[in-house]
């Protein structure tokens, strides 16, 4: 993964934690969920707020996860990623690239699915960047 140097200190440490980060992308695009499916991402997602000291709602529209950071009276700051792959076969050859296939519909319909498009990546790991750097003040 390329990585850029970030001297803002608003964004804490960025480049002690990219590897952790690209970890976990690189986990979770190996094994993606389809939409109202994504157990496994849902676990890892409050796993990772839970540590980082947010409170932690699960099953939020069934899959959904939410992380609340207090830091008393004032605005409140509200940011979404979706964590669903798309049925869309990934020929990418990379080493981490999804071999998953499902049935879509819960029938004999089986396709194979990636994380792509849909902008997951970069919205995902901004708020795991977030979590991580402890800006989510």
């Amino acid at each position: 993964m390329n990585t850029t140097t970030v001297s803002d200190p608003g964004f804490g440490d960025l480049d002690g934690i990219l590897p952790d980060i690209e970890a976990l992308y690189k986990d979770v695009h190996a094994h993606p969920e389809l939409s109202m499916r994504e157990e496994r991402t849902a676990q890892l997602a409050a796993e990772r707020l839970r540590a980082a000291g947010f409170e932690v709602e699960t099953g939020v529209g069934k899959t959904g996860v939410v992380g609340v950071l207090r830091n008393g009276e004032g605005p409140t700051v509200m940011l979404r990623a979706d964590m669903d792959a798309l049925p869309i076969k990934e020929d990418t050859g990379l080493p981490y690239a999804s071999a998953v296939t499902a049935n879509r519909f819960r029938s004999v319909t089986c396709v194979d699915m990636t994380f792509t498009s849909r902008g997951w990546p970069a919205r995902q790991r901004f708020l795991l960047r977030r979590e991580k750097a402890g800006v989510a003040r």
